[in-house]
C-alpha cells in the first residue's frame, strides 16, 4: 500500500498517472466524519423512506460530514486474466479551501475510526485537499477577478506575499545597481517596454535555512517571510501572483521550496509560449493544486473503466459530490449523472446476495467486507471451484501489505479487498450460471468475465432499510419485498371495552368513530410509542410515524416478515394501542396477515401507477367515495340501536361486577 499525502502528493502523481492509465478496473473506499444515521432527525434515514427522500437526507449528510481518507485499488490485468497486479494508495483528505467552510464530525464515527487506528493527526497535517468542478470554476474566476484573498489558502499568505513582493523589488533594484557600477549595459528593447529589468538571474530567500548561500546573489538583509517549508499550494500561488505581475520574467520555487529564482524569460520558452499563455500556465498549477485529488478521480473516471466498490451507494453520492461536481437535486438526476461518469459500476454485496445459496453453504451468512474477505483468503474458498482462482499480487508501488483482518476500514485495505472478491466473484457467478458447464480449463480475461455476468448486477447498488431492491442506475428502481406498514390506532379505554372480542371492538370503534372521530395521535404519542417498539423489539427494526392520509392512524413499518409477525402479535395484545385489520391479529397466523399486508401493499401500488399513468384521480376517488359512501350508510342505519345496546349491556356487566 503507498501512503500518498499532502507533502508527497505531487512526487507520487506521476506514478499514480501510470497506474491510472493501466488499470483494468478500480476498487474504492471512503472513510467519513460523519454517517446519516448520526445526523440530526430530519436526516435520519428511516423505514418509511422512497428513494427520493432517502437520496436527499444522504445529500445532507454528505454536505454535513466530510470524508476523512480515500482508498484507491487499482488492478492490472496480466497475462489475458491469469493474474492481476494491484497498487494500492490511502489518501487523507483535508479541504483547505476556501470559503471558511465548516464542517461537522459525530461522536460515534470518531471513536469508531478512533478503534481502528485512524491518525487524525496525519488527516488534518497531511491531508490532501480536493474541489469540485463547480468550485474550481469559482476559484479560477476569483483569481482572474484579481479581487481573491490569499488567505483563503493560508493564514497569514496575503501578508506574506506583500514581504515578498518587497524583497523581491529591493533583491532587483540592488542588481541592477550593481550591474551599473561595475560595467554599463544597454536595456534590450523588449525589456525596456516590459518595465523591470533584470542584468542577471537572482535569488531570493523565502526560509531562513541557516546553510551557507552565495551572498552575491541573495540579499541577507532581507527577512524571509516564512520560517517553516512551503506547502506545494503555496509554491504555485508564488509563481502565479509573480509571473502575472512581471509576464517578461520567469518566477520559479526550489524544489525544496527555500529559494524563489528569478530571470528573464529565455528566448526558447518565448518561441513556445506567449506572455499570455506562461501566465495561464501558472494559473493551471495553481489550479492543479485546488484541485488535489480530484485530479486523479477524474483521470480515473476518464478511463471508463468499471468502479467496484462494497455497500457503495454513500461512497458513489461522496465521490460525485467531492470530486465531479455539486450533487443534483433529484434523484434521476443524480443516477443520470452517475452513468454519465462512471458507466459501469459493481457492488460486491449486490454479487454476495445473488451468491447467498453458495455462500451459505460454505457458512457465510453475512454479507460484511470483513465477512466475505476472510472466506475468499480461507482454504474452504477454493474448494468450490473446480479449478484455482488468479493469483494477485501487490505492484511495485505499494509499500506493505497488511495481515489478514488486522487493518479493515483503513480505505486502501478494503479498496484492495473490494478488488480481490470481486475477481472471484465473478468467476462463482460464471461457474454457477452456466451450471458447471462453461469452459474453464483455463482463466478468462476479466472482460469475457463482466460479459458474462453484468446483466444480473452491474449498475446496481443497495440501500440499506428502504423497500427497494436496489439503486438501479439505468433506470427505476426495483420494488422490494417488504411488508406495507401496520396500520394502527388508540384503544378506547371505556371500561367494559376489555370485555369484547376483537370484532365486536371494532364494530364498537367504528361507530363511535362515525359519531364522535376517531382519536388522533400526536408527536407526544409517537415518542413513548417508538421507545417501547424499539426496546421490546431489540435488534429487530422497527420505525413508527403518524399516518399523513388517515387522521388518527400510526404507521409501524418493519424490514422483515418475521419481524412483522412479531410486531404484529406484539400490538394485538397491548392496552393502548391496536393494529387495524379486517381480522384479528390474535385469532390469525403471522403469514395471513403477512398476505393481507402484502395484498394492500400490492393495490396501493396498482393506484398509483394508474394515478401516475392516466392521470385519472377523480374516478379512483368516485370509487372509494362509493365504497365508503355505502358502509357509512349501513353503519348510520344501524348506529341508534347499535349505540344504544352495547352502552346499556356494559353498563349492566360493569355494575353487577362492581
Amino acid at each position: 500500500m503507498a501512503d500518498v499525502c499532502y507533502s508527497n502528493f505531487r512526487e507520487w502523481f506521476p506514478e499514480l498517472v501510470k497506474v491510472i492509465d493501466q488499470a483494468a478496473f478500480f476498487a474504492i473506499d471512503l472513510e467519513f466524519l460523519g454517517l446519516p444515521s448520526s445526523a440530526r432527525d430530519d436526516l435520519v434515514p428511516t423505514l418509511f423512506d422512497e428513494s427520493e427522500q432517502r437520496y436527499k437526507k444522504i445529500v445532507g449528510s454528505v454536505r454535513r460530514y466530510p470524508p476523512c481518507q480515500l482508498g484507491i485499488a487499482a488492478f492490472m490485468e496480466r497475462d489475458d486474466g491469469a493474474s492481476y497486479e494491484v497498487e494500492s494508495f490511502a489518501i487523507p483528505l483535508f479541504k483547505r479551501l476556501p470559503h471558511k467552510q465548516v464542517f461537522s464530525y459525530s461522536l460515534s464515527a470518531v471513536s469508531f475510526l478512533a478503534n481502528n487506528n485512524f491518525d487524525f493527526n496525519k488527516f488534518i497535517v497531511e491531508g490532501v485537499t480536493y474541489s469540485n468542478a463547480r468550485q474550481t470554476r469559482e476559484m479560477k474566476a476569483e483569481i482572474l477577478s484579481g479581487g481573491i484573498d490569499y488567505d483563503i489558502f493560508e493564514d497569514g499568505l496575503e501578508h506574506r506575499l506583500q514581504i515578498l513582493k518587497i524583497n523581491f523589488q529591493r533583491a532587483a533594484q540592488n542588481a541592477i545597481r550593481l550591474s551599473h557600477n561595475t560595467f554599463h549595459r544597454s536595456p534590450s528593447a523588449r525589456s525596456s517596454t516590459c518595465g523591470l529589468q533584470l542584468p542577471h538571474p537572482i535569488l531570493i530567500e523565502l526560509v531562513r535555512s541557516g546553510e551557507f548561500i552565495d551572498t552575491d546573489t541573495v540579499d541577507q538583509t532581507m527577512h524571509p517571510p516564512w520560517d517553516r517549508p512551503l506547502s506545494p499550494l503555496e509554491k504555485a500561488v508564488i509563481e502565479y501572483v509573480f509571473t502575472n505581475d512581471h509576464r517578461h520574467l520567469e518566477f520559479s520555487v526550489s524544489h525544496d521550496g527555500s529559494l524563489l529564482y528569478v530571470a528573464e524569460l529565455p528566448v526558447l520558452t518565448l518561441l513556445h509560449y506567449s506572455e499570455e499563455e506562461w501566465v495561464a500556465e501558472k494559473l493551471d498549477k495553481l489550479l492543479l493544486e485546488v484541485s488535489g485529488v480530484s485530479e486523479i478521480v477524474r483521470l480515473m473516471l476518464a478511463r471508463k473503466v468499471p468502479i467496484v466498490g462494497h455497500n457503495s451507494f454513500l461512497d458513489l453520492v461522496y465521490l460525485y459530490e467531492c470530486f465531479v461536481d455539486d450533487l443534483p437535486d433529484s434523484y434521476d438526476d443524480w443516477k443520470a449523472a452517475t452513468r454519465k461518469e462512471m458507466p459501469t459500476v459493481f457492488d460486491t454485496k449486490i454479487i454476495a446476495c445473488l451468491l447467498k445459496a453458495q455462500l451459505s453453504e460454505n457458512g457465510v451468512t453475512d454479507h460484511s467486507l470483513k465477512t466475505l474477505g476472510a472466506f475468499f483468503e480461507s482454504a474452504s474458498c477454493g474448494q468450490i471451484l473446480p479449478f484455482s482462482y488468479p493469483a494477485i499480487s501487490e505492484g511495485p508501488c505499494s509499500q506493505f501489505v497488511f495481515g489478514v483482518g488486522e487493518h479493515f476500514h483503513n480505505a486502501a485495505f478494503d479498496a484492495r479487498v473490494t478488488g480481490s472478491i470481486f475477481i472471484k466473484m465473478l468467476y462463482l457467478y460464471a461457474y454457477t450460471k452456466s451450471s458447471g458447464h462453461g469452459d474453464f480449463s483455463r482463466l478468462w480475461q476479466l472482460r469475457k468475465l463482466i460479459f458474462a455476468c453484468r446483466n444480473d448486477f452491474a449498475n446496481r447498488v443497495p440501500i440499506p432499510l428502504i423497500d427497494y431492491l436496489h439503486c438501479y442506475l439505468p433506470g427505476a428502481d426495483p420494488h422490494g419485498h417488504r411488508p406495507a406498514p401496520l396500520r394502527v390506532r388508540k384503544r378506547r379505554r371505556w371500561p367494559w371495552m376489555g370485555m369484547l372480542n376483537g370484532r365486536s371492538e371494532r364494530t364498537v370503534d367504528a361507530v363511535v368513530d362515525w359519531i364522535v372521530g376517531r382519536q388522533k395521535f400526536t408527536e407526544h404519542d409517537m415518542v413513548p410509542l417508538r421507545g417501547e417498539l424499539k426496546r421490546e423489539m431489540g435488534a429487530f427494526r422497527v420505525d413508527v410515524a403518524r399516518s399523513e392520509e388517515e387522521e388518527g392512524v400510526a404507521l409501524v413499518a418493519t424490514n422483515t416478515p418475521k419481524t412483522f409477525a412479531r410486531v404484529a402479535r406484539y400490538l394485538a395484545a397491548h392496552t393502548s394501542i391496536r393494529p387495524i385489520d379486517e381480522k384479528n391479529c390474535e385469532s390469525v397466523s403471522w403469514e395471513e396477515l403477512l398476505m393481507s399486508s402484502e395484498e394492500l401493499k400490492r393495490r396501493r401500488r396498482v393506484q398509483r401507477r394508474r394515478r401516475k399513468t392516466t392521470g385519472d384521480h377523480n374516478s379512483i376517488c368516485r370509487e372509494e367515495e362509493t365504497e365508503g359512501e355505502d358502509r357509512m350508510g349501513t353503519i348510520a342505519l344501524l348506529t341508534a340501536g347499535i349505540t344504544s345496546s352495547l352502552f346499556i349491556v356494559g353498563t349492566v356487566i360493569y355494575w353487577s361486577k362492581s
